[in-house]
């Protein structure tokens, strides 16, 4: 069974065969695209072991889960409090865990993470452009993205869908 062709043809998406290197988990061999996914653009990368789903997201949210990030080099471990897992940061105390806003994401996180309970090898990546899931080719990938979406949909206070528009205040005319 091709389970990423399966998912192609499910969610409406292109495969390209493609090498794709990532620091942080190696050399993907394929590559589906969907561009409209419950109003997300969604990658999903083949590697050995593991797929990677990527969102196309916009945050303040810098930091890793259950593995450090080779990319932008988040090392420095954080325990958090009533937090099932370690996160990994650039520096250390850079995740806010006071701000209400902040609270109620890190609680249905928390939520997300018991369900799927990570294995040693899996992880989770917060960028300010995507947000990336690291999981075993064993995982139900389907039901693995809804509910990553919903953690998404649930915390829109956090992650856009859309850059903010910058305006360009040189061609401002005041009359």
């Amino acid at each position: 069974m091709d389970y990423l062709k399966e998912l192609s043809i499910q969610l409406e998406g292109k495969i390209k065969q493609q090498s794709n290197v990532n620091a942080n988990l190696g050399v993907s061999t394929r590559h589906l695209q969907i561009k409209n996914y419950r109003h997300f653009h969604v990658e999903i990368d083949e590697y050995p072991n593991r797929y990677s789903i990527s969102l196309k997201v916009y945050s303040t949210l810098h930091f890793s889960i259950n593995r450090p990030d080779n990319i932008f080099l988040y090392n420095q471990l954080n325990k958090l409090k009533d937090f099932p897992l370690i996160v990994y940061t650039r520096e250390q105390g850079r995740v806010s865990f006071q701000n209400e806003k902040f609270r109620k994401f890190w609680d249905s996180l928390s939520a997300l993470l018991n369900d799927f309970q990570l294995a040693d090898s899996e992880s989770i990546f917060f960028y300010s452009t995507r947000v990336i899931f690291a999981l075993d080719s064993k995982r139900d990938l389907g039901k693995a993205l809804d509910k990553i979406i919903d953690l998404l949909i649930e915390n829109n206070t956090i992650f856009k869908k859309e850059a903010r528009q910058k305006i360009d205040l040189k061609n401002i005319q005041i009359i």
